[in-house]
C-alpha cells in the first residue's frame, strides 16, 4: 500500500483525486483510493497489488505476513489466479463497462463453473500477474501461497475467508495453456520503494516490509514476529499501546 501525502489542501473530492491521479496513477497496479483527514494534511492510500515473496517456501511466506495482509491478499492472490485462468484458457471480447459508457475486455470461460466462479480479469500487466502466468511452477507456488494464506487466516481468526471457500478448490489446477518453464525469477513490484530492490527477491520484500511500519500496524496475531523484522516501537508513528504490545507477539 502506498501513502502520499499532500500539504496545503482545502478539502478532499474531485480536485485531489485528480492531483493524485496525474501525478501518482500507474494504471497496473492502482486499485482503490480513500482519504485520511488529519488536522492539517490529508492523505491518499492507494492500495497496491502484489505477492510478498517473504520467504522462498510459499507456506512460510504466508505465515509471515502481518494480520492486515493475511485478510488482503488472499482476495489478491485469488485475482491473480483466476486472471491467469481467463486470460490463458478464455476468450476475449468486448463488452460494454458497468457504466455503459466504454467497451472493456473480457475473457470468457468455456467451462460454465469457471465462468461463473472465477473472478474477472484484473490487472493483466501486473508483474505479479505476468509472472504467475509465465510458467506452471509459477502458478503453482502463487497457488500455494494462496492456500497457505486461507490456512493462515482461519488459523489466527478461527473463521474460513469467503474467497478460500469460493475458490481454493477451484484454483488448484493450472490453466491448460500455462507454459512449463520452471520456476522463473519473482517479479518485484515495489517500484515507489526502488531502495529496496536488491538481487535477492526475499531481501528485497523483507527490506519493503519495513517501509509499511510508517503507516499500518505490524501485527502478527497468534504468531512471533519474524526474526527478520525489526520492530522500533519507540520510533514508529503507528505504534501499539502497552495492551497491544502484550499480545502482538
Amino acid at each position: 500500500m502506498l501513502v502520499i501525502r499532500i500539504d496545503c489542501m482545502e478539502r478532499p473530492g474531485i480536485d485531489y483525486y485528480e492531483c493524485v491521479n496525474h501525478v501518482y496513477y500507474d494504471k497496473w497496479c492502482f486499485t482503490y483510493y480513500n482519504f485520511v483527514l488529519t488536522t492539517t494534511q490529508y492523505y491518499a492510500i492507494i492500495h497496491i497489488m502484489n505477492i510478498f515473496i517473504l520467504d522462498q517456501d510459499p507456506v512460510i511466506a504466508a505465515q509471515s505476513q502481518v494480520n492486515r495482509h493475511v485478510v488482503k491478499m488472499i482476495v489478491e492472490s485469488a485475482q491473480m489466479l483466476s486472471t491467469t485462468h481467463r486470460v490463458l484458457d478464455g476468450t476475449l471480447d468486448m463488452r460494454p463497462s458497468k457504466s455503459g459508457k466504454r467497451m472493456v475486455k473480457y475473457y470468457s470461460m468455456a467451462d460454465s463453473l469457471l465462468e461463473l466462479t472465477l473472478y474477472k480479469a484484473v490487472h493483466h500487466g501486473h508483474p505479479c500477474t505476468k509472472w504467475t502466468m509465465e510458467s506452471e511452477d509459477n502458478y503453482n507456488w502463487h497457488w500455494k501461497h494462496f492456500s497457505a494464506l486461507c490456512d493462515e487466516y482461519t488459523y489466527r481468526y478461527d473463521k474460513t475467508h469467503s474467497t478460500d471457500t469460493k475458490l481454493r478448490t477451484v484454483l488448484k489446477t493450472p490453466p491448460r495453456r500455462i507454459e512449463r518453464l520452471g520456476l522463473t525469477p519473482f517479479a518485484l513490484a515495489m517500484k515507489q520503494q526502488s531502495q529496496c530492490i536488491t538481487d535477492c527477491p526475499v531481501e528485497s520484500y523483507r527490506s519493503y516490509y519495513h517501509t509499511k511500519l510508517d503507516y499500518m500496524p505490524m501485527v502478527w496475531t497468534k504468531r512471533l514476529v519474524p526474526d527478520w523484522f525489526k520492530y522500533d516501537f519507540e520510533s514508529t508513528p503507528t505504534a501499539l499501546s502497552s495492551v497491544d504490545r502484550a499480545t502482538a507477539f
